[in-house]
């Protein structure tokens, strides 16, 4: 697994995700159901706050 360097204090990231030529494959109830769960479990790990979702 990566050793990624962490930065320290507040940091603002900006996420962008586009599936295989596009297709809408994460407006499917099950896959908004596995992102749900997996961003429970990473704030389980470490405290985090989503400001925007489009």
């Amino acid at each position: 697994m990566s050793d990624y360097i962490r930065a320290k204090g507040a940091s603002t990231y900006f996420f962008t995700v586009v599936t295989y030529k596009r297709q809408p494959i994460l407006c499917q109830d099950d896959s908004i159901k596995a992102l749900r769960e997996a961003i429970s479990e990473a704030r389980e790990r470490g405290p985090f706050e989503i400001k925007a979702w489009v």
